[in-house]
């Protein structure tokens, strides 16, 4: 059973919309030249350290605390989104990039395993895999969530074409859904059976119950939605179901980074 459904209009600065926000513009904090020689201060005192066992520990600088603290708070508690810019890295081996990212990315969680090959940081880019993985594909990936606490992105080199990103707000869709359609808020707060092709053979193949995709707890709503799973699990029921796509154009938001090779990572008990 799902948890009670919000009443009234979620007033919180995660649940932005496109115009609210001036677009991607509003979701930019740039680095300044302190936080850029700090972490290349770091980057030269972790080299003896493995990349994925630096912890926040190692990566410790007042600067770099600062603006961590800084992107801590607005992705826990302001809009949830954050796009950090003006890191100078134009000829820097990817290893180095690699070992930067996960270092800034100690200062938000632990980080996770994400994916059958028990990576923790995903090279993004088009490869053969065992498993259906979305960022091992060209193909566009529709508005989804993960399952960790924070999710993070990191271009390193300019791409030939594309690079098109997008991102939307699921409590300014709650507000949307409440103002136009509440009926459908129901059935979104009792969920949907879940399971993913890495499962097919096991014993439990899908999840004990469903999961919602709204959950309200103590008034604060969170949302957990990857349709994929969704549609794997309604054909293993015998059940159908259809795609229907849209793009909130007043709600999302979307840029061309006009970059490629993005590196992934997940990150659980956030500080």
């Amino acid at each position: 059973m799902g948890s009670k459904i919000h009443a009234g209009r979620i007033e919180h600065p995660s649940a932005w919309t496109n115009e609210r926000i001036g677009g991607k513009a509003g979701l930019l904090l740039a680095i300044r030249p302190e936080h850029q020689d700090a972490v290349f201060d770091l980057l030269e005192k972790t080299r003896d350290i493995p990349t994925t066992e630096v912890r926040r520990a190692d990566f410790r600088h007042p600067a770099v605390d600062a603006l961590m603290k800084d992107v801590h708070d607005i992705l826990m508690h302001g809009r949830g989104v954050v796009i950090v810019t003006g890191l100078d890295i134009s000829g820097m081996p990817v290893e180095d990039v690699e070992r930067i990212y996960w270092g800034l990315g100690t200062h938000l969680g632990s980080g996770c395993v994400q994916s059958p090959a028990l990576d923790r940081i995903g090279h993004v880019r088009k490869a053969d895999s065992p498993t259906p993985r979305g960022y091992l594909s060209s193909l566009e990936l529709k508005p989804h969530t993960d399952a960790h606490e924070a999710m993070s992105l990191m271009s390193v080199r300019k791409s030939a074409s594309g690079g098109e990103s997008g991102l939307v707000s699921a409590l300014a869709i709650h507000n949307a859904i409440q103002e136009t359609r509440p009926e459908l808020l129901a059935p979104l707060y009792e969920g949907y059976w879940y399971a993913m092709h890495e499962t097919r053979q096991d014993q439990s193949p899908m999840s004990d119950s469903k999961i919602p995709v709204f959950c309200n707890v103590d008034g604060k709503v969170s949302c957990l939605i990857n349709p994929f799973f969704m549609h794997v699990a309604a054909r293993m029921r015998g059940e159908t179901c259809r795609r229907t796509w849209r793009r909130p154009s007043p709600i999302s938001t979307s840029w061309r980074s006009g970059r490629t090779c993005v590196r992934g990572s997940c990150w659980s008990r956030a500080r």
